[in-house]
């Protein structure tokens, strides 16, 4: 089971991530937007989100029940940049495995 955090403003992943999944025999996708007081894409905008917990809150979103999220991901390249692996490791589950594209 793939857990994927997306920024607010992602559309992409809802339709195309959701087909995409559906493909793959034995793969579930469960999807959490991290809330932005903000539209611009920014660091400033994604600063605000973890200083505000809300990277967190997405996270806990997927959490239960415990266990089924088996992979997470960040469903945003500038955010994983940004923010970098380690600090978005840490607002998830302890012992979860996070993904980046570096991996």
């Amino acid at each position: 089971v793939l857990g994927v955090l997306q920024i607010a403003t992602d559309m992409v992943l809802d339709i195309e991530g959701a087909l995409l999944v559906g493909q793959l025999p034995g793969v579930n996708l469960r999807l959490a937007k991290i809330a932005f007081d903000a539209e611009a894409i920014c660091a400033d905008t994604y600063e605000d989100a973890m200083a505000k917990g809300r990277v967190r809150t997405a996270a806990d979103s997927l959490a239960l029940p415990r266990g089924y999220v088996t992979l997470w991901g960040v469903a945003c390249t500038s955010l994983s940049f940004l923010i970098g692996r380690d600090r978005l490791a840490a607002e998830l589950p302890e012992g979860a495995r996070l993904v980046t594209m570096w991996d």
